[in-house]
């Protein structure tokens, strides 16, 4: 079914019939500037310019399916729409009179047989990338700004969610970098619990404790409600006399904590274990968490300011090894950061929180070095990036999967493809 969405992308694109246009009583129109496209309330095109019989018009176009629509939406009573100089419609018998009773000139537009057609194929087909034969034949510097444009938009959309961070951290880094940081450490999978679970931690407490291992895990593992007796975290630690001391002092060191600071605790069954490989559970991932923030808590500045080298650090962090002791799998290294880990952390925390801290900062510098560091990084491997590279779209760095991602999500998934430069290059095609 055509919609207004597909009318607005003809009158802006100007896919108009190769003859001589006329209005609805037959007066010669010209079509000199569609005007721009107005997402806000109010006509769909401002400041356009048309030509009707001898007399130029400069003001506001109103596109709909039919002529009735109208008087359907009330603009022939709203007097913002007193400025449309031309009406756009498919068809219709209606005569456009606008608040003050003036006769509206309307121009039915035709859409052409393909166009429909492959606008159709878009939105209907259950295919992947439907438009994946036009891929190839796009411009090389249309291509690249398109990618880019698309990374930007990553980068904005995770600068947004950062910046409500900041506000409700009460304008902290740290505590900005320990939410980014642990949302990210969810991989995904546990993202969303990961970022819920420290939003609910008491932050400003957890600089008294960093120095105490046990403190600082016990405060980690409770609030995820990973220290309930009889739970996963006590089954796997149950394998060696060492490991079940070791959670028993766990669990007294919390229950102190957590009358003291009135700790909020999560339910353990909002994290996901189902087809998770045990170097990705939940609370893993989070003796892991306790361990870089004991390492790095006091060096956010610098991490954000590019003046420590966090990704060789990471890769140093050794001291996990005790956990692997005490729960009988010496030599397995699931409580060692693989270097895809790594390489995800820096691209969904440090690279993220840079861009962010830049925008917030004004420095333009800042936002510009996440973007190089990105493209330094090696692409991501899944099924999005997988699909894309099939489709002819050459993956070279993370900034390109980041932008395929970013394409898949906000525009494919979402049938936005009258937005997208390749949706659109698909629709120009006879």
């Amino acid at each position: 079914m055509i919609n207004e969405d597909l009318l607005h992308f003809i009158w802006k694109h100007r896919f108009l019939p190769l003859r001589e246009l006329k209005t609805d009583s037959g007066q010669p129109l010209e079509i000199i500037d569609p005007g721009i496209f107005n997402s806000d309330a109010g006509p769909d095109f401002l400041n356009a310019k048309v030509k009707i019989d001898n007399t130029i018009w400069v003001g506001n176009i109103e596109l709909h399916i039919r002529s009735e629509d109208w008087y359907v939406h009330g603009h022939d009573r709203n007097p913002v729409y007193d400025t449309v100089v031309l009406h756009v419609s498919l068809g219709g018998a209606s005569q456009i009179i606008n608040s003050k009773g003036e006769v509206i000139p309307q121009f039915f537009i035709d859409i052409p047989e393909y166009l429909q057609e492959r606008y159709m194929n878009l939105k209907v087909s259950n295919e992947l990338a439907p438009c994946r034969s036009v891929i190839p034949l796009i411009k090389p510097l249309v291509f690249r700004s398109w990618m880019e444009r698309l990374l930007i938009e990553r980068f904005e959309e995770r600068s947004q969610r950062i910046q409500r961070y900041f506000i409700s951290s009460q304008y902290s880094w740290n505590a900005v970098f320990f939410i980014t940081l642990s949302r990210a450490f969810g991989f995904g999978k546990n993202s969303d619990t990961f970022e819920a679970w420290a939003l609910n931690l008491p932050y400003s407490h957890l600089l008294k404790h960093v120095e105490n291992q046990i403190e600082l895990e016990s405060i980690f593992l409770g609030t995820a409600g990973l220290l309930k007796t009889g739970g996963i975290l006590e089954r796997f630690m149950n394998k060696t006399p060492e490991g079940m001391h070791y959670f028993q002092s766990l669990q007294q060191a919390y229950s102190f904590l957590m009358h003291k600071y009135e700790m909020k605790e999560m339910d353990s069954t909002q994290w996901k274990y189902l087809r998770t490989r045990p170097y990705n559970f939940p609370h893993v991932r989070i003796i892991q968490l306790a361990s870089i923030y004991r390492e790095f808590c006091y060096k956010v500045t610098d991490i954000l300011e590019g003046q420590f080298d966090f990704e060789s650090c990471l890769r140093e962090l050794k001291f996990l090894n005790t956990w692997e002791s005490r729960c009988a799998v010496p030599g397995s290294g699931i409580f060692q950061l693989t270097d895809r880990s790594i390489q995800l952390l820096i691209m969904n925390c440090i690279i993220p929180l840079i861009y962010a801290m830049g925008k917030y900062k004004g420095e333009m510098d800042h936002m510009q070095m996440a973007a190089d560091r990105i493209c330094e990084l090696k692409p991501e491997s899944n099924h999005i990036v997988k699909l894309w590279e099939t489709c002819g779209v050459a993956i070279n760095h993370a900034g390109d999967s980041q932008a395929v991602i970013q394409l898949q999500r906000e525009y494919c998934d979402k049938k936005k493809c009258l937005q997208c430069c390749f949706g659109m290059e698909y629709l120009r095609k006879k």
